[in-house]
């Protein structure tokens, strides 16, 4: 009963607040998220977990911080948002190993396993589903083994081999009647029913199998497992022909969901309504059903959700012969579905990011260490010769007091040749972290393309209509050869660089500036781009630094189209008050002020979240004197302008 659930959780944070007790107030953040979970009210749910995480930090308590950090894990996995659901399981498991807490960290080992097992990544799940395993092993848990085995069959299951998947699946059943885990045997009765009627056609020992598990589940009353029950049983039904049915069932399955409140179940039993109608013959029905699927889906921001509702609307319009409906929801759905694609390849190149940035601070602290070693070393030196030097002492004042004058004048050579290291040192570290920031942003998005299409030609061919097929290539094509131009401009550019990485200012054309960044960028098809320069205007400045700062501010807009409508970028070239002004305008979601401090503060840290790009900017624009004014309201958009001083 969630409405009770938060509501007597809402009363121990007041409580709590009145006493300004801190933990209680924390764990009561904590409780009234986990019934927004359950209800699939993803925004509720984390907003608490976020305040419940806030408490606990400034409580320096890890321990306890760990448990919200896992829930924060599972909303960005129901999203599709998997990199940042890795990171917060990560975190999680690294708190729950330094408290030595090995039933959680079974868990947590499950849930990453999860985040790997939606993204298809069957080897990575299994192995932390195995971890998850061996702990419950080891505290004799038969709940977590049941677990454990449950989720290895369905890895199995999605490798296509049925036998060891079902092998499991029946090991967590008899497993889990031994515990009388009545919610598991459910489990375990829905997960052998798939196999038997989704994967191996017998639909009988699928249907006995269901059925075993709705009685049980209808006798504990898990209103969430008789749905899904149903939801299954009609599937049988559609297999049979028996629309009616299926029906049936799955307007049982939507009543069940209405009443917990949980969206997620809405949405897709509305979808699975939708399709059932268009393929019965009544897409008028079926369009119903998918504009609510469509509209809830917008609601949990889940991009699966509506690239299914699309795809079904796309159906059902051309059964109703509605080819213009039926092509503009298709392009949605294609475009959700690229979108999914997308993820995946910047999660990896992010990945490659982190460890980056991980090995560079690695190669600091070993140098900091070095730095110490030496200089104790250096002391300990120094020491031992001032004991020679008092030995010497007897021998007579002056030739103590020329062995004093060399040891100084050695001392001064040294420090002064370690200050000039030091300062080659710190220019070699920025020069290369600016030129591996400006490979990471310029060649990021071409090599992330031609990546996606290669796996997905190799690995999903049958995924590829003619159409889409066609479109990818000539994408991928175009964007290779950007990338040729883009490589040859850095490595031009970086061979005038080695020594000093310094601006070599001169008369450059805006127009020349707009026509190379529309050829970098021409594999963004669903973007549109405009380039105005009515004064064909020229500025004087380094023509690299500035197509470089260009390239980025363009990388960074696109970036931010994750749901925007009708996506558009547009680039001016203008005189403003005697100065050359460049303006970059995108129709995306805005953002706080906080979100470019890396534009102006030289302190800004440079994080997963931030990014190197905003640095990179910053610094380039120094380099060539352009000051970088932003403009962003959340809802409305972002206006970037670049002011260059007039040349002398």
């Amino acid at each position: 009963n969630y409405e009770i659930a938060i509501e007597q959780a809402e009363e121990a944070l007041m409580l709590a607040q009145k006493a300004q007790y801190k933990r209680g107030m924390a764990k009561a953040y904590l409780n009234i998220g986990n019934p927004h979970l359950f209800q699939g009210n993803n925004s509720e749910a984390l907003k608490s977990y976020l305040e419940s995480v806030r408490i606990f930090e400034e409580m320096g308590d890890k321990k306890e911080m760990a448990n919200p950090y896992s829930n924060i894990g599972i909303i960005y996995d129901r999203q599709g948002n998997y990199f940042e659901a890795l990171q917060y399981f990560s975190a999680a498991l690294k708190m729950h190993e330094e408290a030595g807490n090995k039933r959680s960290l079974s868990i947590t080992y499950d849930n990453i396993g999860s985040v790997y097992y939606m993204q298809g990544n069957y080897p990575e799940a299994l192995k932390n589903y195995l971890s998850a395993l061996k702990l419950s092993e080891e505290l004799g848990d038969k709940s977590g083994i049941a677990h454990a085995y449950n989720n290895i069959g369905l890895i199995y299951q999605k490798q296509g081999n049925y036998a060891d998947a079902l092998k499991n699946h029946e090991a967590s059943l008899k497993m889990r009647k031994e515990v009388e885990d009545k919610y598991g045997i459910v489990n375990s009765y829905l997960n052998i029913g798939i196999i038997h009627s989704e994967q191996q056609n017998n639909y009988s020992e699928g249907m006995r199998n269901y059925q075993a598990g709705l009685e049980i589940a209808t006798e504990i009353g898990v209103k969430r497992l008789i749905a899904m029950l149903n939801i299954n049983i009609g599937r049988v039904h559609t297999y049979q022909d028996n629309h009616p049915e299926t029906l049936k069932n799955y307007l049982t399955a939507l009543k069940i969901f209405e009443e917990i409140d949980d969206k997620w179940g809405i949405v897709n039993t509305s979808n699975n309504i939708g399709n059932l109608y268009t393929k019965w013959g009544k897409p008028k029905e079926g369009k119903e059903w998918l504009y609510k699927s469509l509209q809830l889906g917008k609601e949990t921001g889940s991009i699966e959700s509506l690239r299914e509702s699309y795809q079904g609307l796309a159906m059902a319009d051309s059964v109703l012969g509605n080819y213009k409906g039926a092509f503009e929801n298709y392009k949605l759905y294609t475009l959700y579905k690229d979108s999914l694609f997308n993820e995946d390849n910047t999660r990896e190149l992010t990945q490659l990011e982190m460890n980056y940035e991980f090995e560079k601070q690695q190669e600091i602290t070993r140098l900091e260490n070095e730095k110490e070693i030496a200089l104790r070393d250096a002391t300990l030196e120094t020491n031992r010769k001032q004991k020679y030097f008092y030995v010497a002492g007897i021998f007579g004042l002056a030739l103590i007091g020329g062995l004093l004058y060399y040891q100084s004048r050695l001392r001064k050579k040294k420090n002064e040749r370690l200050r000039e290291l030091n300062t080659e040192l710190d220019q070699a570290n920025r020069v290369k972290t600016r030129f591996f920031s400006i490979l990471n942003h310029d060649l990021r998005s071409p090599v992330s393309n031609l990546i996606h299409y290669l796996h997905l030609k190799k690995e999903s061919p049958e995924m590829l209509d003619e159409e889409t097929k066609n479109r990818l290539e000539n994408k991928t094509i175009e964007g290779a050869e950007n990338l040729l131009v883009t490589m040859e401009d850095l490595l031009l550019w970086s061979k005038g660089q080695m020594e000093n990485f310094a601006p070599q200012p001169k008369k450059v054309a805006v127009q020349q500036l707009f026509e190379d960044t529309k050829k970098v960028f021409s594999g963004y098809q669903n973007i549109r781009f405009e380039y105005h320069n009515p004064e064909a205007l020229e500025i004087f400045t380094d023509e690299n630094y500035l197509k470089t700062i260009i390239r980025n501010l363009t990388s960074n807009a696109i970036n931010v189209f994750t749901s925007t409508h009708n996506p558009h970028i547009v680039w001016k070239a203008f005189m403003q008050n005697g100065n050359a002004m460049l303006s970059i305008t995108d129709n995306g979601p805005g953002a706080d002020s906080e979100k470019f401090n890396a534009l102006y503060d030289d302190n800004e840290a440079v994080g997963i979240k931030s990014g190197l790009g905003l640095h990179l900017i910053r610094d380039l624009a120094k380099a060539i004197d352009c000051k970088i004014e932003v403009d962003s309201e959340k809802g409305r958009g972002t206006i970037i302008h670049l002011k260059f001083i007039s040349e002398p």
